[in-house]
């Protein structure tokens, strides 16, 4: 095998490497007598047929298998001699004609392309100094959220007027396309609450102002895009039988919410949203002190990276910035710039991500910090009861999709590399407002 270095630029390196055609003859004719004895061919006993023969038959089938483990077996060499620390899958292109070699015509030529890992020295995290925010739910926070619980919460009760705004209407409905009741159309006992949009409008529009005991016969007309595909675009005839109209009437914030939410008494209500006021103001608090963390070594670690990296990191902010502009989402600071500013900031930010990925990889490498199977499953299942009705199908995504896993193992292994650092820095802690918390997080 000869190697040639064809580029040495920073962290890329080029080389070719030639496999002469004299070692994959040499290496064809022992792969066909490895194969001789396992053949069964008409006329000859097994492992007697002449050589020539085998490889007339399958030289240039193993020729092909010789050829794919020449390119990663010298390609492996290559690494290992030369002691390159990857960044990433090295990339190779053939320069031969792959018949020609394949026909013992001609060497096996390519080149590869790898980058590597920059060398840095880590700082010792025990010299950072942090300190973390601190802000206390009080009283009126948990008023507040207490009456938005009862509003988020009402009882529905009969009502002998007109379904309003906000009125529960209990129906059974039929709906028909053309006279004949279609799939998905018909109910008993159906809810349908006015204004939450859970039916299409039509719908909500044809039993509004109906009272207990009425029957009503409207059109719905189903958009084009509509999710079932046998009634997009088309337009039904439904008759509802209103059953029943509730008019909401929201709980007072004490012992009857406390029941209507299945708590033993109003205490326990109170000390569960107060628990959870606090826990949203300790996130907020946490999402400062890593962005400060991140900032910090940010600062102490500037090194080259690896430009594959970067431009594989800039790519995936890009795209989500591209569909942004598209669908008028972008930041009010994005939007007074151009998108040549656009792309220069972003590329710093994809440039800061994969510097900082490198140190809190190489922080969890020296830590022996892991991220487990069951970590990652539990991951999953998180991420799937997001999709409600769908978590079979989210959960098999992930289970064929081996990025997919790798790209949710990432935030894991960084939390917990985060909380590590954090263990040895001991932040010291220091008492906000809760709107100057507000006012931090929004800017980390």
């Amino acid at each position: 095998m000869q190697i040639c270095e064809l580029k040495n630029d920073g962290l890329s390196r080029t080389i070719q490497i030639v496999v002469p055609a004299a070692i994959l003859a040499e290496r064809l004719e022992r792969k066909i007598e490895e194969v001789k004895p396992r053949l069964q061919l008409k006329g000859f006993r097994p492992g007697k047929a002449p050589t020539s023969y085998v490889k007339k038959l399958y030289g240039r089938g193993l020729m092909g298998e010789l050829l794919e483990q020449a390119l990663q077996e010298s390609a492996q060499q290559a690494i290992a001699d030369n002691k390159w620390k990857l960044a990433g899958q090295p990339s190779m292109h053939m320069e031969s004609n792959v018949e020609a070699v394949a026909a013992g015509e001609a060497d096996l030529s390519f080149h590869m392309h790898v980058e590597l890992m920059p060398e840095f020295t880590l700082m010792d995290p025990q010299t950072i100094v942090l300190t973390r925010p601190r802000a206390i739910a009080d009283e009126s926070d948990l008023e507040t959220t207490l009456a938005n619980l009862a509003k988020e919460n009402p009882v529905f009760e009969l009502k002998d007027g007109p379904a309003g705004d906000g009125d529960a209407i209990l129906v059974d409905f039929v709906g028909r396309i053309d006279g004949v009741a279609f799939d998905g159309g018909t109910a008993t006992g159906a809810t349908i609450t006015l204004g939450a949009g859970r039916f299409l409008p039509d719908f909500e529009k044809g039993v509004a102002g109906a009272k207990t005991g009425e029957e009503r016969v409207f059109d719905v007309s189903f958009p084009d895009d509509y999710a079932a595909a046998h009634l997009a675009g088309k337009t039904a005839q439904f008759t509802a039988d209103v059953k029943e109209v509730k008019a909401p009437r929201f709980p007072s914030a004490d012992g009857e919410l406390a029941s209507q939410l299945g708590f033993a008494d109003f205490a326990a209500l109170q000390e569960a949203a107060r628990a959870q006021l606090q826990g949203e103001l300790d996130g907020l608090a946490r999402q400062v002190l890593k962005r400060r963390l991140l900032d910090r070594l940010d600062e102490s670690h500037q090194f080259e990276a690896p430009p594959g990296l970067i431009e594989e990191e800039f790519q995936q902010i890009w795209r989500q910035v591209e569909q942004a502009r598209t669908e008028n989402q972008l930041d009010a600071d994005d939007l007074a710039k151009s998108v040549e500013e656009l792309e220069s900031d972003y590329r710093k930010i994809a440039m800061r991500r994969v510097r900082l990925g490198l140190v809190l990889a190489e922080f969890g490498t020296r830590a022996s910090i892991h991220v487990t199977d069951e970590e990652v499953s539990r991951a999953i299942i998180d991420e799937a009861r997001k999709f409600p009705g769908q978590t079979k199908q989210v959960v098999d995504f992930y289970r064929k999709n081996p990025n997919a896993v790798a790209a949710m193992r990432a935030p894991i292994f960084e939390e917990k590399v985060v909380n590590y650092l954090l263990e040895l820095i001991k932040p010291a802690e220091e008492t906000v407002s809760k709107d100057e918390l507000r006012s931090l997080a929004d800017a980390a």
